[in-house]
């Protein structure tokens, strides 16, 4: 027997249903704000590059690769960044990655906030 009638006899009906959660990611978090409320936001015209690396300055973000991710799980974010702040955190994303290094250049902005999470150096789960 192979083929289609060897599958057909393989398959067996579900027994269980597992419900799979995430904690989220532990480490220092903060958060955009939504992109809809910024105020002064215009795509079409955007504050310079050199600006929007200006507002990192004493943002107190670490220099660190960090994450995005669309909940910060259980914490509440240490900072939550507006317009320009936010842009210029957007702007670093590649991917779900923050890349510190990255040049800063106008970014794709999402519909929702996003939360950036420096995860903590710990034991591999």
């Amino acid at each position: 027997m192979s083929g289609p009638a060897l599958l057909h006899n393989m398959s067996v009906p579900p027994v269980s249903t597992i419900l799979v959660s995430t904690p989220g990611l532990a480490g220092r978090t903060f958060c955009t704000t939504w992109p809809r409320q910024w105020k002064g936001y215009d795509a079409k015209n955007l504050p310079a590059p050199e600006e929007l690396e200006a507002a990192f300055a004493g943002l107190g973000i670490p220099d660190l690769v960090g994450v995005f991710t669309l909940t910060g799980g259980d914490r509440e974010p240490e900072a939550r960044f507006d317009y320009p702040l936010a842009l210029a955190i957007l702007a670093r994303r590649s991917g779900h990655l923050y890349l510190p290094w990255r040049p800063v250049y106008p970014a794709l902005v999402p519909k929702d906030p996003l939360f950036l999470v420096f995860p903590e150096e710990g034991e591999c789960a």
